[in-house]
């Protein structure tokens, strides 16, 4: 003889059956659809949080290659972890949430083209004017004392400075410089949406129980 299935729903210590139970989940989302938007906030700030910070470790290496970034000075690494913005609306339509960064940090996400802001190149530093951590010795080439530009035996425009009896190559001269697409937040995102998609509805539903 087979057994009768039967669904069950608890509520504030009550017992009823699931129509009953969906019936007051109905109404009660009805009630409530202007209040929606708070829980799936926060839970939207701590997604993106979540996400930054995970990005921010993948790109807190020692090395880069074609699809992470070595950390440097740390400035980029501590901008992603606090990059998410979310405000908390009441409105559930109204949820949103973005990454901020500066466009010289955000040019990594999509990739794209550095021109020069002032003058006519671009100023790429080479190794000798470089710290250990591949920071920038100072902030721009004309801070070196004792240079000049010229072209270099393979052709490259290069500032050089004289040292003693030695000239040393600080910076490339570019006419612009093309930034690949390494960031990967956007991606990253989309890839980790369900996870969201299930915070946010779980969210919904422990709010519509509350009393």
């Amino acid at each position: 003889m087979t057994s009768p299935f039967s669904i069950q729903l608890h509520q504030n210590g009550r017992t009823t059956n699931a129509k009953t139970g969906l019936d007051m989940l109905a109404d009660r989302f009805r009630e409530a659809q202007d209040e929606l938007g708070i829980p799936v906030s926060r839970e939207m700030r701590r997604f993106l949080q979540e996400q930054m910070a995970e990005i921010a470790a993948r790109h807190g290496g020692s090395i880069t290659t074609s699809t992470t970034l070595a950390r440097r000075s740390g400035k980029l690494v501590a901008a992603l972890r606090r990059a998410a913005r979310v405000k908390d609306v009441k409105t559930l339509g109204r949820v949103t949430g973005r990454v901020k960064l500066r466009a010289d940090r955000a040019v990594h996400e999509d990739g794209g083209r550095i021109k020069p802001t002032s003058g006519q190149y671009v100023t790429v530093p080479l190794p000798a004017a470089l710290n250990a951590n591949g920071t920038p010795k100072k902030a721009r080439a004309r801070d070196w004392p004792n240079t000049f530009m010229a072209k270099s035996r393979k052709g490259n425009l290069l500032i050089f400075q004289r040292k003693g009896g030695r000239l040393v190559p600080l910076y490339a001269l570019k006419k612009s410089v093309t930034v690949p697409a390494r960031l990967g937040a956007v991606r990253s995102a989309r890839e980790a949406a369900p996870v969201f998609a299930d915070r946010a509805l779980s969210a919904i539903i422990d709010h519509l129980l509350e009393d």
